[in-house]
């Protein structure tokens, strides 16, 4: 597998999987709500922000976050507004409403705009991973490798992604 895969064995190892980084999860706000409400420095702060939750998040007002040494953040969050679309609240972010918490291929074009900023990058949320699930390495076909091998090359730098 090219770098930046992974190859876990399960299920009674007839089973295998390669995990593919698929995008980064970012927290950010517009400079103006910043410069108002004050940049949290760790995720704690959030508790006394406005954030903007997503209603498809599986911890819809708990926000994950990781630090440099691994260790998992969970922080209970609140806001005024909840959304069914991400790009929702990434527009409502913009306009400085509040903290929105997206991937990094909605948020994108408006981090490298100066539209929003990345704050608590020192604690990235988990990233979302895509899985190739296959049954056997031994009689894999060529066909899935490619496919595997295409994935982690695709997404190792996606063009929507911000520097990691």
């Amino acid at each position: 597998m090219p770098p930046g895969a992974t190859v876990t064995a399960s299920w009674c190892d007839q089973t295998f999987f390669a995990t593919v980084p698929l995008l980064l999860i970012v927290c950010c706000a517009a400079p103006s709500y910043l410069a108002t409400h004050g940049e949290p420095r760790v995720p704690e702060d959030l508790a006394n922000h406005v954030c903007l939750t997503y209603e498809y998040s599986p911890t819809r007002n708990v926000w994950t976050f990781r630090d440099a040494d691994g260790r998992e953040h969970q922080v209970r969050i609140a806001g005024s507004m909840h959304a069914n679309n991400g790009q929702f609240n990434e527009a409502l972010a913009a306009e400085g409403v509040g903290i929105a918490r997206e991937p990094d291929f909605i948020i994108g074009p408006d981090v490298r705009a100066g539209r929003l900023k990345p704050i608590l990058r020192e604690f990235e949320p988990p990233p979302l991973n895509i899985y190739v699930v296959y049954p056997s390495r031994r009689h894999l076909s060529a066909k899935v490798r490619a496919f595997a091998d295409f994935l982690v090359e695709r997404f190792a730098k996606p063009e929507w992604g911000l520097p990691r």
